[in-house]
């Protein structure tokens, strides 16, 4: 691993850092099942430790995985918890045997809470990473050893949904990973965690937010990144440009999709061309996509079908009374996969000598489990019953939202959350979470009486989880930005945003990240590229 890759995860020195006496020997199934006695329905299944070093990672759905080096001794403890409906959650702990006093619980994505294996310039935390940097850790597989990728919900015999099964990855999972994963690391170690954390990213973001909202004495400091909030709005939401395409029988190429976008971003404000449009971000961005008809692309030149499509995927899902039901993609954003995920809610692939659109994954689950259908059709959706299809959903699974904007149990507990999204998120669009912490302005009394316990850092051009577009929050510099604020006192006023370069395998430009309401703007002199160029400016809400 390189320098640069490794600074993006590196976050508190381990040099110096000693075993503590006995801890081998309570690396045990029988010492720890004592520490868990007060957990109904916990079992220790194993305690190993792992002096090796290394450890392979499970194969991914997508392939299999790299192993993790460079690894602490450690005890690593399986853990079965039983639900209230049968479900076996099994809730992994890998606890250094030299251990800096610290806990971290670590979310999944999707609609999975199984921890996740990403390249470094993914802000995920996972048990390798925590204890890299000495920190136990925690993880649950929510209980789903169902081998369907997202559509585990529901249960293709009966046709019902696994209710028990949904709440467990909804919240209950992140709870049971706080509960479980303490009492283990004080069995083994003698004492309590001196600060525990929570950090989750996209799904684990939605988890995170929940946690805070739910179960906000679990976690000292929790770190929502690019949360999947408002769930079901966000799942079917996500479907809405694929539809605009089929209603009007014109499904866009990347060639014309990065033709509008390219146009949009250099007819916005002049200092959009060096901070991707941040300080636009807040306010209602107009551009007139008309004025590209008869550009030729790749694929052709644009029409006048092409730029209506456009300015509805733009405009976002409304009723058809004309009411709008969730934000629009950002008009400076790549959404047809063309980006390091290789995803996005605009994807369209050549097949046959024509062009067919390709749902996004979790949309289609959510289909499904609305559905009760496992061979539920996305197509089935159009401009005029999607109104009516979006509501119902929102309605049945809105407990899973993790929108709740009263956060005075949190307040009240002293614990801290720091909540942030990319501008130009390829797959959650930046106006929900950005609606949401404007819910929890009013609910909580606006940003004055808010800052003490939480933050919202919109980060100018950055993607969905990655810093690989423009700067964003490295999984390092969100977690030492947190333990700073629990331990230390110290409020995040700004954030380093960094882009990693994957052609060069480095960062190649920083940015100052500041938190709602304010954000950066080029000074118009010095490098672009170097954070010390810009300077913070006080932004007006989106009309």
């Amino acid at each position: 691993m390189n320098e640069h890759r490794s600074r993006l995860i590196t976050w508190m020195p381990t040099d110096g850092s000693t075993e503590t006496d006995g801890v081998e020997r309570r690396c045990a199934p029988d010492a720890i099942q004592r520490g868990l006695a007060d957990i109904p329905g916990a079992t220790v299944v194993s305690a190993t430790i792992n002096r090796a070093g290394v450890f392979q990672p499970p194969p991914s759905p997508f392939g299999p995985l790299p192993p993790e080096t460079e690894l602490p001794p450690y005890c690593d403890v399986q853990v079965d918890l039983v639900s209230e409906g049968g479900h076996v959650e099994r809730i992994e702990v890998w606890v250094p045997l030299a251990w800096n006093q610290r806990f971290l619980a670590v979310t999944g994505g999707g609609n999975r809470t199984g921890q996740q294996y990403f390249p470094e310039f993914v802000r995920a935390a996972n048990l390798p990473r925590g204890a890299r940097n000495g920190f136990a850790t925690a993880a649950s597989d929510g209980g789903n050893k169902d081998p369907r990728f997202a559509d585990w919900g529901l249960n293709i015999e009966t046709g019902e949904l696994d209710w028990d099964l949904i709440r467990i990855w909804s919240h209950l999972a992140t709870h049971h990973t706080a509960l479980v994963g303490k009492a283990v690391t004080q069995a083994i170690h003698g004492t309590a965690p001196r600060y525990s954390y929570l950090q989750g990213t996209s799904g684990g973001g939605r988890q995170t937010l929940m946690s805070a909202q739910r179960y906000p004495e679990d976690f000292d400091g929790m770190w929502a990144a690019d949360p999947a909030l408002n769930y079901a709005k966000l799942a079917i939401g996500q479907l809405w440009p694929l539809v605009v395409m089929k209603e009007y029988g014109n499904y866009l190429s990347p060639a014309k999709l990065s033709a509008f976008r390219d146009a949009a971003a250099e007819a916005l404000d002049p200092a959009a061309a060096t901070d991707n449009g941040v300080v636009g971000v807040f306010e209602t961005w107009e551009f007139d996509v008309s004025q590209l008809v008869g550009r030729v692309t790749h694929d052709g030149p644009i029409t006048e079908t092409d730029a209506l499509v456009m300015h509805r995927i733009w405009d976002g899902p409304r009723d058809v009374d004309g009411t709008r039901l969730y934000g629009g993609v950002v008009l400076t954003t790549e959404t047809w996969g063309q980006n390091v995920h290789q995803t996005g809610v605009a994807v369209t692939v050549e097949g046959g000598g024509e062009r067919l659109p390709v749902p996004f994954v979790i949309s289609q689950a959510m289909g499904v489990w609305h559905s009760g259908d496992p061979a539920w059709d996305w197509s089935t959706l159009t401009v005029e019953n999607f109104g009516a299809y979006f509501n119902n959903a929102a309605e049945r699974f809105g407990e899973f939202g993790a929108i709740d904007p009263d956060l005075s149990r949190l307040r009240d507990s002293g614990h801290k959350l720091i909540l942030s999204h990319g501008v130009n998120d390829e797959v959650i669009t930046p106006w929900g979470p950005l609606e949401y912490f404007q819910d929890v302005l009013r609910e909580m009394g606006g940003v004055e009486a808010t800052r003490d316990y939480v933050r919202f850092f919109l980060a100018a051009g950055d993607g969905h989880s990655h810093m690989t577009l423009g700067p964003g929050i490295s999984l390092a510099a969100g977690m030492r930005a947190l333990m700073a604020w629990v331990e230390d006192g110290v409020a995040p006023e700004v954030i380093d945003g960094e882009k990693f370069d994957l052609s060069v395998e480095r960062i190649t430009q920083t940015q100052p990240i500041y938190p709602y309401p304010y954000a950066p703007r080029y000074t118009g002199g010095g490098d672009p590229l170097d954070g010390s160029s810009y300077e913070k400016v006080l932004v007006p809400e989106r009309s």
